[in-house]
């Protein structure tokens, strides 16, 4: 949403400066450019309202979409995220075991694993909301 009203501002600012500039380098007398400049400012302030006045909806209904969309997202990814906070220990202590079988040492402490474990409990408790 940001970069659209950014956009939209950047082509209403272009707009009036185009015009300035046209309106500044024209050969009419003051009192016709300033009749023109007014003209051309009623024009814009009444195009800005219509481009509002049709995107409006537009946007409020994709916002309202994504947010829907993101509710079901969170809702399946919820009972995934269990399983895999469930199965983090033993895999881990596995993981422990076979490594120091081999002579590699793993330094995966109770903090560390605490840590893992607060984490997912963190995410798992997002998606609750």
């Amino acid at each position: 949403m940001s970069k659209f009203k950014n956009f939209l501002k950047g082509v209403v600012l272009g707009s009036i400066i185009g015009t300035a500039i046209g309106i500044f380098e024209s050969p009419k007398k003051g009192s016709e450019m300033q009749k023109d400049a007014k003209e051309f400012a009623g024009k814009m302030i009444k195009e800005g309202k219509r481009i509002e006045k049709e995107w409006k909806p537009k946007v409020k209904k994709a916002q309202k979409a994504i947010k829907k969309k993101g509710k079901q997202i969170a809702r399946e990814a919820k009972p995934v995220l269990k399983k895999i906070n469930k199965a983090a220990n033993p895999t881990l202590k596995k993981v422990e075991k076979l490594a120091k079988s081999r002579g590699i040492n793993i330094d995966i402490t109770p903090e560390k694993k605490k840590s893992i474990k607060k984490k997912s409990k963190k995410i798992t408790a997002k998606k609750k909301k």
